[in-house]
């Protein structure tokens, strides 16, 4: 309460130190009656009150010509403006030019007396009794002729006359307002000049004390915190500010440039009105910044830049509207830094009760202030004596903070001195335990390099038996697998084919899942190596598009395919990279953007960002409409088994290994997955990776074409060795059906034994057996005799990772047959053996090991429910007849040694064998695309005459299904 008391007491001192000059005599009807007026008591009064007013005339200033004025006069205050004022009948506009009349009646006996003229910042000329004692500027009835003028003025009175007939001609063209704002003071001479000249003095004293004060602050600021506390740096713009608004104020300008012409001293004082309330509200702010608002100071940090700008780009006629608001935001300002400083104060900040009483007492002088400038009363003489208080306080308060400062300084570097004593003692001491514990911490590691290692050794073990167990799921799965598919070849009611459809998905699921987990175990477990290859960018995108498109679409989903780069529209540039995995990532963010998109599209976006010294930088998004991703999930969304939302593992199941994999598999090539996304706004994930360019060769070694091979024989003598009776029985079953005799033993001692007294055309051995494995037995059954050293036998197993293939092929093994077994493969690996022991031909194995389906069923089933079976059918001829073409051209580039040529025949014979679901066929076409230049030239042949018989086995397959499901639109040709 204190506190607040010794407030209001010098709030009420500063009221009192604000005082009102002038009386309370006034003029009446353009007269004023001094005759009785005692200038020895009262030596100084304003000439106040009702003066003559004549609008756009010059009147003549004789007192015997006044009768000859054709214009009536009336009437208008003075101090004031024209502004506004009614005469006869309509409002004054601001411009214009008027004469005003004021009668003085004097005492007979007085000292000489002298008019003191304020600063009116227009142009006048002031005559007294018919003799012009005073010209300010320049009057004029047109703009063009008007210079305004801006300064005060002493006049000598003549001292015979005892009436002053007073008349002032004024002109206003270069101001918003127009008239005398400023009343004239009467007095005797000693009196105005004496005021006059304390007026000059007090101005050049606070003007010269902002200066400096300014010079001090900066030099603090520059030189002792230029970036800890920036309140040095603002005092320093409060003080210039304010040297700025007095000399604008108090003409000090005229002093330095008596020409400076009107507006730019009026600027200057606008300048100074507008910078100070923005400096000081921000040493409010250097002082309590946890008091203040940063907002608010901004806000008018950028009001007063807005201001001075505008103010220095126009004329005073247009700039002097902003004089009002400014001046009205004295009271905003003052009381803001009152709430502030009440603040600081209630929570005992450093001088916050000298700046609270400093802003208290600025109230009524900021108010007697803007109330003289708008004429309210006249009290101006001592408001400059104020503001130096106030900046005084102001800098009492800086200093005093720079000197608590340099205390402060002087405390902590002797509490410095003090705790780098202690802290030496306890280094000391530290260092003596740490050196105890040296041989402890030792132990501790080794033992940690212990554990490090079981724990190195059990991960191993936990991956290879995640090896051993997918393995192991592989092979009944493999027994369920081959089972639904003889049984899919039975009469079956609808329910029963419903069911077995289910069967036949579910176990595709079960196999995606346990691949999934292989392909883990092997990149953990750096199994999974990179197969680089050359390769066209623009092909690779063309099979990727062709096979997502078709469960995109079946889903109902719009599909948008956007490429660009030279290498992504073009087929003339190869690029080197592992083709596989890179699209193996691309499947799996396209299947799983279709998983979770139930509307709208799903958009793959090829890129090429950057080429540079024979290396592309490519960018691959995956852009979907669908439930999208938290920013909480996109943390963990790469995590293995990690399931996006609970609420929809039933709707959108799955192993939660994809995204793993695919982040996997991008690290290992250089790269990395990143995703964009908002829930309810779909999803964007993308990767950026960088290959190398090569280039693509165009030459194909000369050589004739071989005659073709001939035909198969139809009967196979098969030894079939396999430990698991189901799928033993599945083998077996699928072989006789096809006419073949078969041979079995469920152990590999069992096939050596056999094998010592039977020839066979075909031996198929898992790997897994019982006694010795097949590998084992592989060796075995080559060294019995010659009979069996040109045998094919090919693998059957579920391990069908690289390393493990390059395994079995390098221990004598001809080929692997992957489980689970479908039918086409086991097939295609029939048709492509030969009969009599002599075994197939190498390159003739990548059909088995592939494990490419004949025809894709599916892919035909899922096109005839979508476009109709008269339309499949019609396309479906017409490809074909397409495709017999592209076989007969495909011919006779090879023959004709042109390599680019064959190589784009393949690339659109694959495209449309991949249409109608001939998958076996497509990837012999995509060897031709990548096939290497150092084959020879038999092998180029060789692989072009499986094409052709891979186009005619294909279409035995095709006709048969058409047969089959588009019976009504559709008959097989019959032979001639």
């Amino acid at each position: 309460m204190a506190n607040w008391r010794y407030m209001a007491i010098i709030f009420l001192l500063s009221v009192a130190a604000a005082p009102v000059s002038g009386t309370a005599i006034e003029a009446a009807s353009g007269k004023l009656d001094l005759s009785h007026w005692s200038f020895t008591q009262h030596p100084k009064l304003a000439l106040r009150g009702e003066w003559a007013f004549y609008w756009q005339d010059f009147i003549a200033p004789a007192p015997t010509q006044h009768k000859t004025q054709h214009q009536e006069q009336q009437h208008i205050y003075v101090p004031g403006t024209w502004n506004h004022y009614v005469w006869e009948g309509k409002e004054l506009p601001g411009n214009g030019y008027a004469s005003y009349r004021l009668v003085v009646e004097l005492p007979a006996e007085r000292e000489q007396l002298a008019l003191y003229v304020k600063s009116l910042y227009r142009a006048a000329d002031i005559w007294v009794n018919g003799e012009r004692l005073l010209r300010v500027g320049r009057p004029a009835r047109e703009p063009a002729g008007e210079i305004p003028r801006e300064a005060f003025y002493v006049v000598a009175l003549p001292d015979a006359a005892n009436r002053l007939d007073i008349v002032v001609h004024i002109s206003s063209f270069h101001h918003i307002d127009g008239g005398l704002n400023r009343a004239f003071e009467l007095g005797t001479y000693d009196t105005i000049v004496r005021h006059e000249r304390n007026r000059q003095l007090l101005a050049h004293a606070v003007f010269g004390a902002a200066l400096v004060l300014a010079c001090i602050f900066l030099t603090i600021s520059l030189t002792f915190n230029r970036s800890a506390d920036r309140v040095y740096a603002y005092g320093a713009g409060l003080s210039f500010s304010y040297s700025l608004r007095v000399m604008g104020t108090e003409k000090i300008w005229f002093i330095f440039n008596p020409a400076i012409h009107a507006d730019w001293a009026l600027r200057f004082e606008y300048y100074g009105m507008i910078l100070t309330q923005v400096f000081y509200v921000y040493v409010i702010r250097g002082l309590y910044p946890t008091c203040t608002s940063a907002p608010v100071c901004r806000l008018l940090a950028a009001l007063g830049a807005a201001s001075v700008a505008f103010i220095t780009v126009t004329p005073a006629a247009v700039f002097a509207y902003v004089r009002n608001p400014w001046a009205m935001s004295f009271f905003l300002v003052i009381g803001y830094a009152c709430w502030v400083t009440l603040k600081a104060n209630k929570r005992r900040l450093p001088g916050a009760l000298p700046m609270a009483i400093i802003a208290f007492a600025s109230l009524p002088i900021m108010a007697n202030d803007v109330l003289a400038f708008f004429n309210v009363y006249q009290g101006v003489l001592y408001n400059e004596l104020a503001y130096f208080l106030v900046m005084s306080g102001i800098v009492a308060v800086l200093m005093g903070r720079l000197s608590g400062s340099a205390n402060e300084a002087d405390r902590l570097a002797a509490a410095l001195r003090k705790a780098n004593v202690r802290l030496r003692q306890r280094v000391d001491a530290r260092t003596r335990e740490l050196a105890d514990k040296v041989d402890e911490l030792d132990q501790l590691n080794r033992q940690a390099q212990l554990d490090r290692e079981v724990a190195v050794a059990a991960n191993r073990k936990k991956t290879e038996f995640l090896g051993i167990m997918s393995h192991e799921v592989r092979t009944p799965l493999s027994a369920i697998q081959g089972g639904l598919q003889l049984l899919e070849q039975e009469p079956l009611s609808d329910n029963g084919r419903l069911l077995l459809d289910n069967a036949i998905a579910s176990g595709a699921s079960l196999l995606e899942i346990v691949n999934n987990t292989l392909d883990i175990a092997r990149i953990e477990t750096s199994d999974h190596h990179l197969r680089g290859r050359d390769f066209c960018l623009y092909d690779w995108i063309d099979q990727l598009a062709g096979l997502a498109r078709i469960p995109i679409e079946a889903k109902g989903l719009a599909f948008i395919t956007e490429f660009s780069g030279r290498l992504c529209v073009e087929k003339d540039t190869l690029v080197h990279g592992d083709s596989h995995s890179l699209r193996q990532i691309l499947i799996n963010l396209l299947n799983n953007a279709t998983k979770f998109t139930q509307h709208g599209s799903i958009t793959l976006r090829i890129t090429q960002t950057e080429t540079t010294q024979g290396t592309a930088t490519l960018l691959f998004e995956v852009v979907d409409s669908g439930i999208g991703i938290s920013s909480v999930q996109q943390d963990r969304i790469f995590e293995r088994f990690f399931q996006s939302d609970t609420s929809f593992t039933r709707e959108h199941s799955g192993t939660g290994l994809g995204l793993s994999i695919s982040q996997r598999l991008a690290e290992a090539m250089g790269g990395e997955i990143k995703v964009d996304s908002q829930p309810g706004q779909g999803s964007r994930f993308y990767l950026t990776i960088e290959l190398p360019i090569v280039v693509k060769p165009h030459a194909l070694p000369e050589t004739e074409l071989p005659a073709t091979p001939a035909a198969v024989a139809e009967q196979l003598h098969i030894l079939i060795a396999e430990d698991d009776k189901a799928n033993r029985d599945i083998l077996r079953i699928l072989l006789e059906r096809a006419g073949h005799s078969v041979t079995e033993t469920a152990t590999g001692c069992e096939a050596v034994a056999v094998c010592r007294h039977q020839r066979f055309d075909l031996i198929l051995l898992d790997i897994r057996l019982p006694g010795i494995d097949g590998v084992a037995a592989c060796r075995a059954i080559r060294s019995l005799n010659d009979h069996h050293v040109n045998t094919p036998i090919v693998a059957v197993t579920a391990n069908i990772n690289k390393t493990d293939i390059q395994a079995y092929l390098s221990s004598g093994l001809d080929g692997v047959l992957p489980k689970p077994v479908s039918a086409s493969a086991l097939g295609a690996l029939l048709r492509n053996n030969r009969p009599g022991g002599e075994g197939p031909a190498p390159r003739q194995l990548e059909f088995a090991t592939t494990g490419a389906e004949i025809l894709d069923e599916q892919n035909l089933a899922t096109l005839l429910q979508a476009i109709g079976p008269e339309s499949l059918a019609e396309q479906l001829l017409n490809l074909q007849q397409s495709l017999e073409q592209l076989v007969d051209a495909l011919t006779a580039a090879c023959r004709a040694h042109d390599l680019r040529q064959t190589r784009e025949i393949a690339h659109k014979l694959k495209g449309n064998a991949a249409y109608q679901g001939k998958n076996a066929l497509a990837l012999l076409c995509d060897q031709v695309e990548h096939y290497p230049d150092t084959a020879t030239a038999a092998e180029w042949h060789q692989l072009i005459e499986q094409i052709r018989q891979a186009s005619t086995l294909a279409q035995d397959h095709l006709s048969r299904w058409m047969t089959t499901h588009l019976s009504s639109t559709y008959a097989e040709p019959q032979p001639p």
